[in-house]
């Protein structure tokens, strides 16, 4: 791959590939990194700190652990992280140093913890957070997303506690929201 340094979209999914998810800095034009549907067991650092990235698909893969501290994606607009065997809090990183990201699926994984102010700066059209452990306080902030969301997943997660506005916002989306909580 170093060789390629021209390459603007690398689309790997659903072949028999193994390992690790190489490093990609040497291709400095890369805009579309698709790894789905494979059997990777780790990303190299370069993926999540790519300058040009717009669009990453590691899903359904077999990773583990969380999502670097490190994230500094600029240009991405989109992050597929869906099935993927991630897990842990989700780091501020991952909205502050990616402003331009308006379609972020972490479904189906094992991410905890609240979900952060930060989100609200995005201009998230798609949010799936759906089939985790994530639970707490969902800031006010999240309202920000009006404007701009069209599709809201948060169902089989722990318990969120929100605001009667907050709350009213997200049952337009997703009305189930609350599975699994006594009360929301």
């Amino acid at each position: 791959l170093a060789a390629l340094t021209g390459l603007t979209s690398l689309q790997m999914s659903g072949n028999a590939l193994r390992g690790a998810v190489p490093s990609v800095t040497p291709l400095t034009q890369l805009v579309t990194l698709d790894v789905g549907v494979k059997r990777f067991t780790s990303v190299h650092g370069s993926v999540w700190e790519h300058p040009a990235l717009r669009n990453l698909d590691l899903s359904s893969n077999n990773l583990s652990g969380p999502i670097p501290g490190t994230v500094d994606l600029p240009a991405l607009r989109t992050l597929n992280l869906s099935v993927s065997g991630l897990g842990g809090g989700i780091p501020v990183g991952l909205y502050t140093n990616s402003p331009l990201l308006n379609a972020l699926d972490l479904s189906e994984n094992a991410f905890t913890g609240p979900i952060n102010a930060a989100i609200g700066a995005l201009p998230l059209r798609e949010l799936d957070f759906s089939d985790n452990a994530m639970g707490g306080p969902i800031p006010d902030q999240f309202l920000q997303l009006q404007d701009t969301i069209t599709d809201l997943a948060l169902t089989s997660n722990g318990c969120f506690t929100a605001s009667q506005a907050v709350i009213n916002f997200i049952v337009q989306f997703d009305p189930d929201w609350a599975d699994g909580c006594a009360a929301p």
